[in-house]
């Protein structure tokens, strides 16, 4: 074999090493974020299941920490969320177990305006996934603080 044929050899084998070396790479990161893609997938369907018209709605609480025009950042347990609220949002307050306080029905419980939520607020709010992805409240109830 002389010395031109000795250098093309090497060279196909070193762009054969490395085509190789790139395709093995591409396939270990394929199989690197196939669980992601698995996972994403998951997700997509669980948002699907939680926006279903079956599913009424999801809670969260907390004390009221800001309302910046429709967002409210609750707080509980070390854990912080911001959430929007629905144009349409209704917004319930229980009022001190008195008789005499309770409103025309009859009712512990009165509708109140949502601009009627102050800081320091505890609140229990149903939250409605929307079928982008989002979450919106739907109601809130002003909880009395436990004395």
């Amino acid at each position: 074999m002389n010395k031109s044929s000795l250098i093309v050899l090497s060279i196909i084998i070193l762009l054969f090493v490395f085509v190789a070396g790139g395709g093995l790479g591409i396939f270990y990161q394929i199989q690197k974020t196939a669980p992601q893609i698995e996972k994403l997938q998951t997700l997509e369907t669980s948002v699907k299941a939680l926006s279903s018209k079956v599913v009424s709605s999801i809670n969260a609480n907390g004390q009221v920490l800001s309302i910046d025009g429709r967002d409210i950042t609750l707080f509980y347990e070390k854990e912080v969320l911001t959430i929007s609220a629905k144009d349409d949002v209704e917004v319930f307050s229980f009022t001190a177990p008195n008789i005499d306080q309770k409103n025309a029905s009859g009712s512990p419980m009165q509708k109140i305006d949502f601009s009627q939520i102050k800081k320091g607020d505890n609140l229990n709010v149903a939250l409605e996934i929307l079928s982008d992805g989002t979450i919106k409240i739907r109601s809130i109830i002003i909880i009395l603080p436990i004395k």
